[in-house]
């Protein structure tokens, strides 16, 4: 990989981590700030997997490539992770509410409202798309390696792995589990996965990976568009 793109890549994710910075030296009240604190901090892990997915692909040995390869799964759903924290936007409340107490349709014109839904934008956007980016990425070292070829094994390992990492968004957003935490706190990290298991996750599961499935299709297409060049 040319060191340009991994300059770039670094830059976003570090032009979203001051950004994050900045936005809680200028968040207009204190819940603005305290999401912004968090996202500056999911933002970092998010980060993770991406940064070991540029090193996959230069793994010589089956050792190396294999370790890269599970760190990389461990911390993969950090990245799309992200696209939940859009519900902290409850915290303000943001349909107009009539004099009866009657709650409307209308969205409320409040700039705390928007700077928080700005920062989480952002973020949210940047950690997904190259979250997919990489997704991507070790899919295409892990069939090189094994010799596989063909949309069909990435449509597949694409699928298998959105499900896991669906699985890790559930895990993290409701027993609010950490992926260090298979680290420090393995016996408790396996007890909750274990305890987690039934008809909520999959339905989580299930829903999740459809949402990562539709951001890797618009990858490939834009690949193959770009492929193809631009038709003219």
């Amino acid at each position: 990989m040319r060191d340009s793109v991994k300059r770039g890549v670094r830059l976003a994710f570090g032009g979203c981590v001051a950004f994050s910075l900045l936005s809680m030296w200028l968040a207009p009240d204190h819940t603005g700030f305290v999401l912004c604190r968090a996202m500056k901090n999911n933002v970092l892990l998010a980060y993770i997997p991406i940064e070991i997915s540029l090193h996959v692909p230069s793994c010589r040995s089956r050792l190396a490539f294999g370790l890269c390869c599970a760190a990389w799964l461990i911390f993969f759903p950090n990245a799309p992770y992200v696209l939940t924290d859009y519900f902290h936007l409850a915290m303000y409340d943001p349909y107009v509410i009539l004099e009866s107490g009657k709650r409307t349709s209308i969205l409320r014109h409040d700039l705390h409202l928007w700077f928080t839904f700005t920062v989480l934008s952002v973020n949210a956007i940047v950690c997904a798309l190259f979250g997919t980016w990489s997704l991507d990425r070790v899919i295409g070292s892990l069939l090189a390696r094994i010799g596989r070829a063909g949309l069909r094994w990435r449509v597949l390992f694409a699928f298998g792995i959105s499900a896991l990492a669906s699985a890790g968004i559930y895990l993290g957003r409701f027993p609010r589990l950490h992926s260090i935490h298979l680290f420090t706190k393995p016996q408790h990290a396996f007890g909750q996965m274990a305890s987690a298991v039934g008809l909520n996750l999959i339905e989580f599961v299930v829903l999740l990976t459809f949402v990562q499935m539709i951001l890797w299709a618009w990858l490939r297409f834009y690949r193959h568009v770009e492929g193809c060049g631009d038709g003219r």
